[in-house]
């Protein structure tokens, strides 16, 4: 990944940013298990050190040298440490201890732009991807997915806060001093997003965007032991992803996210993704034409109304493709 653009400030930031969530995701689960296990009245609570970490990353990311950053997160841990031992969870101890020891000995040769650093991420994205599409995408999107291999750089290119975006054959990965660490949990899945524009055909309707997240949501729970198993994801990982669509998606992608999910709970799992991979699939319209996904949404807007959203899973079920489904609906009635 290249980080060219990134200034030595933001290159220190992002560093120990990447690297402070890197090992806090690596030891999630134990130390979810250990906190569960906690007893007492003082004891620490995984939504406490959540807290706790997400302050630490604030603190630590406002400074400018990395080193000192480091030293900071040392202190940080090491008060952490004290403090669940002072409630009797010397187990939630012990795995902060070992938390803040990988830290400090893997922080002198960290380097958040080598290559290997997001290419699991990068990989596990794609291959959602690629299975979605695989799974039932057009030919056009399997043409797409032959066709399209983008290059990854981090780099501010995005709009607003923004932790990724795609710009022609490129990925940007964005980084802001004020993202949590659920940011960085959510990276397979925010790669999953960016390859899914990758291998759509290009199109201006923003809704379609919030309705694509909702929809690749699904198809990864719908296949999530083969998935995770495969690219080795954790349950966290996809809570924190749906957490952060539904509180950062906003405007007309929001829109559509929500009315995916309306959609979604009138025809069923099945007719509702054979909907999504048509509209994925569907050219842009000319400069002057009404394009066939806004046309396609505000129906849908339409029909998931009480009164007629029977007729709109009766419907959904016999077309064969979303466009037969448009004309059915729109079509003048006796």
């Amino acid at each position: 990944m290249e980080c060219m653009e990134l200034d030595s400030v933001a290159f220190a930031r992002y560093k120990i940013y990447t690297l402070c969530c890197r090992k806090l995701l690596q030891h999630y689960h134990d130390l979810k298990a250990k906190c569960a296990r906690a007893k007492g009245r003082g004891r620490m609570s995984l939504k406490k050190i959540e807290r706790q970490f997400d302050d630490l990353l604030k603190d630590a990311c406002s400074g400018i040298d990395y080193d000192l950053a480091l030293d900071n997160v040392h202190h940080r841990l090491s008060v952490m440490e004290n403090k669940a031992a002072d409630a009797g969870n010397e187990r939630v101890r012990d795995k902060l201890r070992q938390i803040r020891e990988e830290i400090v000995t893997e922080g002198v040769r960290w380097d958040p732009c080598s290559p290997c650093h997001l290419a699991d991420f990068r990989t596990a994205g794609q291959g959602l991807a690629k299975a979605f599409f695989e799974q039932g995408g057009r030919e056009a999107n399997k043409k797409l997915i032959q066709e399209k291999h983008p290059s990854l750089e981090c780099s501010n290119m995005c709009s607003g806060k923004r932790p990724m975006c795609t710009y022609g054959d490129t990925i940007y990965v964005q980084f802001f001093p004020s993202f949590p660490f659920s940011t960085y949990f959510s990276y397979p899945f925010l790669f999953l997003h960016e390859y899914c524009h990758i291998y759509t055909e290009e199109t201006d309707c923003k809704p379609l965007d919030g309705w694509m997240i909702y929809a690749a949501e699904l198809f990864c729970k719908n296949n999530w032991s083969e998935l995770a198993s495969c690219y080795s994801l954790s349950a966290v990982q996809k809570r924190t992803f749906s957490t952060f669509s539904r509180r950062k998606v906003r405007g007309l992608a929001k829109t559509g996210y929500d009315l995916a999910e309306d959609v979604n709970l009138w025809v069923g799992d099945t007719d509702f993704l054979k909907i999504t991979w048509d509209l994925a699939s569907y050219p842009p319209a000319l400069a002057d034409e009404l394009s066939f996904h806004t046309e396609f949404l505000l129906l849908m807007e339409d029909y998931t109304s009480l009164d007629k959203g029977n007729v709109l899973a009766v419907e959904a079920q016999k077309a064969e493709t979303a466009q037969q489904l448009l004309g059915v609906l729109s079509a003048p009635k006796a």
